[in-house]
């Protein structure tokens, strides 16, 4: 079965190129390139003619009753300015099922009394961006009210803008009378006039008119007053209506600062009392960019008929740069909103009274505009806005730049049950929500809620248990103890969360997680971690200790008299080698020359002193250079010679020595030599500016260290006597081959 369809389609489409080709060889077109026929879908016969240049359309093009299956037509240009279609009368004739006719890309296009005979089955004819088919060619092809007379949507956009404009006057509107028209798009077109008079009596079917960006030539001849209302119009869109300069209302376009007036609007001339709309469309009003405001230095009245009722049940105002409305509007009649959207003004600041009148809104949508500006400055009339709007259900504050919301921005909104506060840039939650208690939703996801603290989360737990939120967009922290009760949280209201599953967070390997029980371990693993080693420690401690008490007790005695012996023995035998003479010093003292007072009045009186109290000598057990390097002898060996027979090396390091170039150099030699050295800190001491070597020494071994007092003299922070026992201790290791 399916390869006999494909076969009929097959020879459907031979069919039909065959007789079009066969039409074209007496065409002006030499080799028939100037059209390819696209046969899209069979099971909907919906064709493509690809039309490359200029063509006279006549019924003997489309031969044959192949042509009677196609249900949607498309004539498809290259939007050239010169190539253009002729629709000759009967052109469509053998197109009895034809449902769609549209233009794309087609500019010229000429049609003659009986272009349109034979479509009694199209619904809908577009005709845009047919810039060169002028107002009475088309209405010559309306031979009467027995043409298109099924026609559902007629789309005109642009039509007619180059030569002989449209007028829409009772000549152009008795079409729709005869005809079902829902649909007609009259956008971006360039008209000679209008009269709404006959427009409201004879379209009687009219749901859809769109008539934005229209340009009217002569204002003059127009008229604003409609006798009859259009019961079944649906949707009106006006957008882009003040491009046009010839209207009264672009002056507020080129303005920055617009001042209305109190009398700014008044309806009073208007004979219907009541407008029934579903949605009314007035974007991008100037067509432009420019950031305007507008102000108001008194309430405006908006008067209209006694008894008058404005139903709209949706109101579209966005893309309209609008930056600040200060204005009070105080309506006299009851106008009834069921949506109101604001969105992508660039909205700063609105008045709080601006929308005071409006109490029937049940969704308000302000998104991509920049209040986060009025909450910072203008905190206490950011929640003033809001208050008419006790039936509110959906509020969409989206991508505002908000950082926070004033507490009580939402206190009497208590019907909201969808809130969207994605793509801002709130840190915490820092508004309260416990009086939104029919919330079902709340959009907080593409914000910077990386490190949620215990308010923001006791205020989202203040909500509806069956409140859902959503949290997505960006990576929280997982990876230290403070985030351990976020992390919870989230895994606590889990079903409430939506996409919960696709949740994540940087754990402290800097690694992306999914917020899982696993992440939940981790952290409370991080967080009772030293309970963890400590317990662990104190039963690994109580297990061994009664059997480790006594032996460790045993060998810490033994080798206490073992160091104590050795440190003995050491200091013993440095004070022989000093008293038989195979070492001269006990200490030799490494300086800078800045320092050189300090090192004699501090350093070499007190360590000569206390040293003769431990070793039996009356010669000098302290050295120096300026003492006791040989006059007339290389510098550098008298530093190793003085540091062979010296027990140690007492460096008095300070800022001095370590910028001091020849002090570092005698450091280095005394350091290869291979003695030990002791570090005596004068004060606070750069260590950055010291060499590898010494800052090895200074992170490595105990130092001494000098401090200032209170008086600002030196202190030592150590006694003598230990200095000096760790001076002969540390002589007596290089030759302590006997002592373990």
């Amino acid at each position: 079965m399916k390869q006999i369809v494909i076969l009929v389609s097959l020879l459907f489409f031979y069919n039909l190129y065959a007789c079009f080709a066969k039409s074209l060889d007496e065409s002006i077109c030499d080799d028939n390139s100037c059209i390819d026929i696209q046969y899209l879908t069979p099971t909907k016969h919906s064709v493509d003619i690809h039309i490359i240049c200029s063509l006279h359309f006549t019924k003997d093009l489309f031969c044959d009753n192949v042509w009677s299956t196609v249900t949607i037509l498309r004539l498809v240009g290259n939007w050239g300015r010169e190539n253009g279609v002729d629709l000759d009368s009967n052109t469509f004739e053998r197109f009895g099922h034809l449902e769609e006719l549209r233009f794309v890309g087609v500019q010229i296009v000429t049609l003659y009394p009986g272009s349109f005979r034979g479509l009694d089955n199209l619904r809908v004819l577009d005709l845009s961006n047919c810039v060169s088919l002028g107002y009475n060619n088309f209405m010559s092809a309306f031979e009467s009210n027995a043409t298109l007379p099924s026609l559902q949507e007629l789309i005109l956009h642009m039509a007619g803008n180059r030569e002989d404009n449209f007028e829409f006057q009772e000549r152009f509107v008795k079409l729709f009378y005869s005809r079902p028209v829902r649909v007609v798009d009259l956008s971006d077109m360039i008209i000679k006039g209008y009269d709404l008079s006959p427009i409201s009596c004879y379209a009687r079917y009219l749901e859809f008119l769109n008539i934005s960006g229209i340009s009217v030539s002569n204002l003059a001849n127009s008229n604003d007053i409609m006798d009859c209302r259009i019961p079944s119009l649906k949707i009106l869109d006006i957008s882009r209506r003040d491009v046009d300069k010839n209207r009264l209302q672009h002056f507020w376009c080129v303005n920055e600062k617009t001042s209305i007036t109190t009398n700014f609007l008044n309806l009073d001339h208007i004979n219907y009392v009541n407008v029934s709309l579903d949605a009314i469309y007035l974007d991008t009003m100037c067509g432009n960019t420019r950031t305007r405001k507008v102000v108001a230095s008194s309430p405006l009245e908006v008067r209209c008929p006694f008894g008058s009722t404005f139903y709209l049940k949706n109101l579209y105002f966005r893309r309209n740069s609008i930056s600040v409305v200060d204005v009070e509007v105080d309506t006299q009649c009851p106008v009834i909103i069921d949506l109101l959207d604001i969105s992508d003004n660039g909205l700063k600041y609105i008045s709080p009274k601006a929308l005071w009148k409006i109490t029937s809104l049940t969704q308000l949508l302000l998104t991509d505009n920049s209040l986060g500006e009025m909450v910072s400055f203008h905190p206490e009339q950011f929640q003033k806005p809001f208050v008419p709007f006790e039936r509110l259900e959906t509020l969409d504050l989206s991508r505002n730049k908000f950082a926070t919301l004033p507490d009580g921005t939402f206190t009497y909104n208590r019907q909201l049950k969808r809130l969207y506060l994605s793509g801002n840039i709130f840190e915490q939650v820092t508004f309260t929500l416990s009086e939104l208690t029919n919330l079902e939703f709340l959009d907080l996801s593409d914000n910077l809620l990386l490190e949620l603290d215990v308010s923001g989360l006791s205020k989202l737990d203040s909500m509806s248990i069956d409140t859902h939120m959503d949290l997505t967009g960006r990576t929280l922290q997982c990876s230290k103890c403070i985030d351990y009760g976020r992390i919870k949280w989230l895994l606590e209201h889990k079903a409430s969360i939506i996409a919960n599953s696709s949740l994540t967070c940087v754990n402290s390997k800097a690694d992306v997680d999914l917020i899982s029980k696993t992440a939940e371990e981790n952290l409370h693993y991080i967080c009772y971690r030293n309970i963890y080693i400590r317990n662990t420690i104190i039963f690994s401690v109580v297990a061994i200790v009664c059997f480790s008490t006594i032996v460790n007790v045993v060998i810490i005695r033994k080798r206490r008299q073992r160091n104590v012996y050795r440190q003995i023995r050491r200091r013993q035998q440095t004070q022989r080698r000093l008293e038989n003479g195979e070492l001269q010093f006990a200490s030799f003292i490494l300086y800078s020359s800045k320092d050189e007072e300090f090192m004699r009045t501090c350093v070499y009186v007190n360590l000569e002193k206390h040293l003769h109290l431990k070793v039996n000598s009356d010669r000098e057990l302290v050295g120096f250079g300026d003492q006791n390097f040989k006059i007339g002898h290389c510098i550098l060996n008298e530093v190793i010679r003085c540091t062979n027979v010296s027990a140690a090396i007492v460096v008095v390091l300070s800022d001095n020595f370590c910028r001091s170039d020849f002090c570092l150099h005698e450091f280095d030699v005394a350091f290869r030599v291979g003695k030990p050295i002791i570090l005596m800190l004068k004060g606070e001491v750069d260590m950055s500016m010291a060499p590898v070597a010494i800052r090895d020494l200074f992170n490595t071994y105990v130092r001494v260290l000098w401090r200032l007092d209170d008086h600002g003299e030196y202190e030592l922070t150590t006694s003598w006597d230990n200095i000096c026992n760790s001076i002969l201790e540390l002589g007596g290791v290089l030759g302590d081959t006997n002592i373990e």
